[in-house]
């Protein structure tokens, strides 16, 4: 599952994977787990050591065997290889949710610290959209309710894996 911050990546994803009855992998938790430190701990070493840290995360994720939900880090569409990776791993899910949106659900939190000025989650989102749409399998309306969610990543499922979670390799 990719998507900005704020998405709504981790509840869907924690709540798809308990329905789905498969494990779950959240970026966040094992950034937190491997390096230590959160994504806003490692971003005072720089922006590269976060995207670093992310795409290691990944890579970790993408070599895990089926079935399990992943949620990830928005940076991993920065990189075609990633991508590509990505996409031979399983089946990608795009959360896509408006900018306003999104500056409500971060606004408050301590994720509010990937730009220092006012626009840098549009920027970042903007610069973005296009990747999260090029590398998804399925755009989801991310505003919907986490129940909504849920119940269309279980039809996806179904569809994608009507005997059951294979991945693409």
């Amino acid at each position: 599952m990719v998507g900005p911050m704020g998405a709504g990546k981790s509840s869907t994803g924690g709540a798809a994977a308990v329905a789905l009855g498969w494990r779950y992998l959240d970026n966040d938790v094992e950034l937190a787990r491997t390096r230590g430190r959160s994504a806003r701990e490692l971003a005072e070493d720089g922006g590269a050591a976060v995207h670093a840290a992310e795409l290691a995360v990944a890579d970790a994720f993408f070599a895990e065997p089926p079935p399990l939900v992943a949620t990830l880090a928005a940076s991993v569409v920065d990189l075609p290889a990633t991508v590509e990776r990505m996409r031979a791993s399983g089946r990608v899910v795009y959360l896509q949710v408006p900018v306003a949106v999104l500056e409500k659900r971060i606004q408050g939190t301590d994720r509010a610290w990937l730009g220092e000025g006012p626009d840098a989650l549009a920027s970042l989102l903007t610069g973005r959209e296009a990747a999260f749409r090029g590398c998804a399998d399925a755009i989801l309306d991310g505003t919907a309710s986490t129940s909504t969610l849920v119940g269309e990543i279980v039809a996806l499922a179904g569809a994608w894996w009507p005997a059951g979670p294979t991945p693409r390799r």
